[in-house]
């Protein structure tokens, strides 16, 4: 594990060094939090990239140069909420160091703190004062003096652990979320982690959405209101992600505050511009994090707690089009192969349908395989999910090698961007695929299928799929999501089994070992086609026969019935 050394000061400088050194502490945070680093942490600071992009945050923001977000009415933020996963220095960086950087360049300054926990943020507070209180604070400021700067200290009679001051008027006090206020305004409003989460997991799902009101309604009612000046305060959230309707899901729709979002494992769809990483699923803070040491915490949580709290994308709890009740049936899940998993029923018919991607690009919808499986009762299963940013090149390879690994009886491919192209080159090696022309948008080709998922006659897996929580993320937000490469897939496949259900004259009969037959009006079947796609399936062109078959005895059933003019 890399440490980082503190920067290096020499005592035998100049006065002139001495002094740039304690300016360049005064002005770069990110410096100041490694120097002083050693007097409130017994053990050697373990930095990291994410450290540097929360300092600069937050000094760009006590400077008024930090950008604002898309869709406000001003240049700058005065508003900056940082969504990260425990154990990456969020209290530190936000409710210890902060504030006594900011006293070397204004110790004019006052801030309110606020936590769920008056024991924690009083550990924060008292540890803030212990920097502030150091030998090496004291000599910073005695430098910065011969820089005109009037030198100051702590206030003797203000000086406890909830509230101190120093002999300039600055002051921080802390409180907890939920208080009735401090009687006090601030020039600064820092929350730090407003909502304890065991009592949000532990409770139902109407005390859930009580928890989350009570805190939207003291921060608006209570909190907020206590800036010295609304217009130019400056105002800190920084939490893990617990539930959809959180505080920073709850002040992300005002564009008055800067995001920053920083999963534990690298997300392109929702990665910050400063997020130097490139790979789907890179740790965040590795020397601290790495892969295998996530992935066993991982196993420690539900998929709702780890996407909430690691990944800062909580999945919806009731959803927008397609709602969470709809998908309380699940199949136990097994990892490996789908063939493997003993608690399955065995499948009469595997449909694999693929929505490709444009580009590779980050902002380009990924590609997506999803299979689904139809049992004898024609309940459908959600049984696997490839979703990969590729290149035509790079998919070209890999689509012959997921259909051999699933062996489904169909194929259906979009018939557009990439997915002509791969449909021309499965044909050309010997498979059937389908290519689908949508012809109507995305939002209500989904809404024509939602029959299949309000019956629960869309089954997924249990939660330790590892897959899920991307999916059910993605399908409960629809159609106010970034990225719906899953839900075309879905309402992709869930159409094709509308439009061709086993049982129908007319249409597909009952598959066999040997394959699928077609029935005519009698019941009686006419053919017989081969059940794997890699030997071949039935193609559009006798699905439409089949259909007008089916279309032409209907009409003469009624003919026969009606009485004679």
């Amino acid at each position: 594990m890399k440490m980082y050394p503190r920067p290096e000061y020499d005592p035998q400088w100049s006065a002139e060094q001495q002094v740039a050194f304690a300016q360049l502490l005064r002005k770069d945070y990110a410096t100041f939090v490694r120097f002083f680093w050693h007097v409130v942490e017994p053990k050697p600071l373990v930095w990291n990239w994410h450290i540097d992009v929360i300092c600069e945050h937050l000094a760009a923001l006590h400077q008024g140069t930090l950008p604002a977000a898309e869709g406000s009415t001003e240049p700058f933020a005065n508003k900056l909420y940082i969504a990260i996963a425990p154990g990456c220095a969020k209290s530190s960086l936000t409710s210890v160091f902060y504030d006594a950087w900011k006293w070397l360049d204004d110790p004019g300054q006052r801030c309110l703190a606020a936590s769920h926990d008056l024991p924690l943020v009083i550990r924060d507070n008292v540890k803030c004062r212990r920097i502030v209180e150091s030998e090496a604070y004291g000599q910073t400021l005695q430098l910065l003096a011969v820089l005109g700067l009037q030198p100051w200290t702590m206030a003797r009679d203000q000086n406890q652990k909830q509230y101190f001051e120093n002999t300039r008027a600055g002051f921080r006090q802390c409180t907890t979320v939920g208080s009735g206020g401090t009687g006090k305004r601030g020039d600064s409003l820092v929350i730090d982690d407003p909502l304890k989460i065991l009592d949000l997991i532990h409770a139902s799902a109407q005390r859930q959405t009580e928890l989350l009101l009570e805190v939207q309604s003291w921060y608006t009612d209570v909190f907020a209101s206590r800036l010295n000046d609304l217009a130019t305060g400056k105002q800190v959230l920084i939490m893990q992600r617990i539930h959809e309707d959180d505080l920073v899901g709850f002040l992300s729709k005002d564009p008055s505050w800067h995001g920053l979002v920083l999963p534990m494992q690298y997300d392109p769809e929702i990665a910050d511009p400063d997020d130097p990483r490139t790979e789907p699923g890179e740790p965040l803070f590795p020397a601290k994090f790495p892969a295998d040491v996530l992935e066993r915490q991982k196993r420690t949580m539900t998929p709702g707690q780890w996407s909430a709290q690691y990944l800062q994308r909580p999945i919806p709890t009731t959803g927008g089009l397609l709602k969470a009740d709809w998908f309380k049936r699940r199949y136990k899940y097994v990892a490996g192969h789908y063939s493997d998993n003993r608690f399955l029923p065995q499948m009469r018919r595997l449909v694999v349908s693929f929505d490709c991607a444009n580009k590779a690009r980050k902002l380009n919808d990924p590609t997506v395989a999803m299979l689904l499986g139809e049992d004898a009762q024609g309940t459908l299963y959600l049984l696997d999910i490839r979703r990969e940013r590729y290149e035509y090149a790079d998919l070209e390879f890999h689509a012959p090698k997921w259909i051999a690994d699933w062996k489904p009886h169909h194929i259906l491919i979009e018939d557009a961007a990439n997915g002509t192209a791969l449909l021309s080159k499965l044909q050309r090696t010997g498979f059937k695929p389908v290519g689908i022309v949508p012809h109507q948008d995305k939002h209500v080709r989904m809404s024509n299928q939602t029959p299949w998922c309000s019956a629960g006659q869309l089954l997924l897996p249990d939660d330790g799929c590892p897959w899920l929580p991307d999916f059910l993320f993605e399908a409960l937000k629809f159609p106010q999501v970034k990225h719906d490469d899953q839900v075309d897939a879905l309402s992709q496949a869930l159409a094709w089994f509308t439009d061709n259900p086993i049982g129908t004259r007319g249409t597909y009969a009952f598959s066999t070992p040997q394959g699928v037959t077609v029935q005519d009006e009698q019941g009686k079947p006419t053919s017989l086609q081969p059940q794997n796609a890699l030997e071949g399936s039935i193609n559009a062109q006798t699905l439409a026969d089949a259909q007008l078959k089916d279309l032409q005895s209907q009409v003469a059933r009624l003919m026969r019935r009606s009485p004679a003019p």
